[in-house]
């Protein structure tokens, strides 16, 4: 990356209504400006609202006039500064973070719960008419010259992804594949989130495995791009500021975490592994590789490799996986995250109790996910390796007793219970995990310490 992600991103980065004040866009600005809006009066949008709730008949006219108005105020230089005194033509325009509110008002979430009452056809086509006009018209505002304004078009379009309709997987995967001046890695960050709203959307809850993504080769296509940008190379020098360090791991996190959803550790039609330019697809092997740092560069930062062991933890197992190698790659990681919290290193920028309560509940979940197994393939290593990693380590960060961490006792068990194979997938080598050494800014280990 040849700018910092942080100086690119939005000068205000709204989350839950609260506002982060970050650095302005340093390079030249598109050309877009003011995007003339006409007024959605009060009948045009009660009667988008009864098409919302599945009463009203589908004006395709009133979709086109309330989707331009709810886009384009957001291009209106009052959004952005309410003391602005630029004229309005008489709109009404609220602060940016109202606008995207009332925006979201509109969209219908997809009900993941069983209890939940299913969406009627007429809601279903009116949502899909709502988010086709609404991704047309931002794409346009994305080009505005104010980074606030792309943002947040960006942000409302990963809003979309609540609907549950599997075509904005397309707009979010062009995004992460574009690269010019309008597409930093700030707007790059939401369509990673809207990926990741979408592949947690399973629409039978008897079946999570089933994505709400169905067709196969958008599925495909999706974790493949979330791949791409995982592993994709950054420019960095020596020189690099670490703030884009920071940066770029902090978007790529994002990727990892819609990564995570997806349910199947490999890709896998009628039996045969998919592939793409002779590579497998296999998202719960690129997972481990981040959990312990194998050929991710900049090395992965702790928040990043636990989001893929969550992740990792939350996949099918595939029939030909190696379930006594992956436990003992999960070990090495919450091993290694022992000698960190050990040691002082990343005591207040990594959420120790929190994370350290999310791994115990992931590894639950994959002893679960297991336990059906035959014996054959030793599912008991999980529930040994898990019982382990929450008595020595896990629970000591839950409880905020860090000195009571104990690295080398977790390191003893692993090391008296290594796997018999050597990678991931059965019979194929080019599946095995590397773990690297530790990296720069961790705690000082000696050789025994290595696994």
């Amino acid at each position: 990356m040849s700018r910092s992600v942080l100086r690119r991103f939005a000068p205000w980065l709204l989350t839950g209504g609260a506002m982060l004040l970050l650095a302005p866009l340093l390079s030249a600005q598109p050309p877009t400006g003011q995007m003339n809006a006409k007024e959605a009066d009060t009948y045009v949008q009660q009667r988008v609202r009864d098409m919302r709730s599945g009463k009203g008949q589908i004006s395709k006219d009133d979709l086109d006039v309330l989707t331009r108005w709810l886009a384009y105020r957001m291009t209106y230089p009052k959004a952005v500064d309410p003391n602005d005194p630029t004229p309005t033509g008489g709109l009404v325009i609220p602060a940016m973070p109202t606008l995207v509110s009332q925006a979201q008002s509109y969209i219908l979430d997809y009900p993941t719960r069983a209890n939940q009452p299913r969406l009627n056809d007429a809601q279903i086509q009116y949502q899909r008419e709502f988010n086709k006009l609404m991704v047309d018209r931002l794409s346009e505002v994305m080009r505005h010259r104010l980074p606030i304004v792309r943002v947040n078009a960006a942000r409302l379009l990963s809003h979309l992804a609540r609907s549950g309709q599997e075509e904005l997987a397309d707009t979010y995967v062009a995004i992460l594949k574009k690269n010019d001046e309008y597409t930093g890695d700030e707007i790059k960050y939401f369509a990673l989130q809207g990926l990741r709203t979408l592949l947690a959307i399973h629409p039978d809850p008897s079946k999570p495995g089933v994505s709400i993504v169905r067709d196969p080769a958008r599925y495909k296509n999706t974790i493949v791009a979330l791949g791409e940008f995982i592993t994709r190379k950054p420019n960095h020098t020596a020189d690099t500021p670490q703030t884009e360090v920071d940066g770029f791991r902090y978007v790529r996190r994002e990727a990892i975490r819609a990564l995570g959803q997806v349910r199947q550790s490999v890709l896998r039609t009628n039996g045969q592994i998919e592939k793409v330019n002779g590579e497998a697809v296999m998202p719960g092997l690129l997972l481990l590789r981040v959990a312990l740092r194998d050929g991710i560069l900049p090395e992965p930062s702790l928040s990043e490799r636990t989001e893929a062991v969550i992740g990792f933890c939350g996949m099918d197992t595939d029939g030909e996986l190696d379930v006594e190698y992956a436990a003992d790659v999960v070990g090495q990681f919450v091993r290694e995250l022992a000698l960190y919290r050990k040691n002082g290193a990343e005591a207040y920028s990594y959420p120790w109790r929190l994370d350290g309560a999310r791994l115990s509940v992931a590894l639950d979940a994959w002893k679960r996910e297991v336990s059906t197994l035959p014996p054959s393939r030793n599912p008991k290593r999980v529930a040994d390796m898990a019982e382990r990693a929450n008595d020595y380590v896990l629970s000591k960060f839950e409880s905020g007793t860090p000195n009571d961490v104990n690295a080398e006792g977790l390191q003893t068990w692993l090391v008296s219970n290594k796997p018999k194979g050597t990678s991931l997938i059965l019979r194929q080598p080019q599946t095995a995990v590397k773990p690297q050494r530790p990296p720069n800014f961790a705690p000082t280990t000696t050789e025994k310490d290595m696994p």
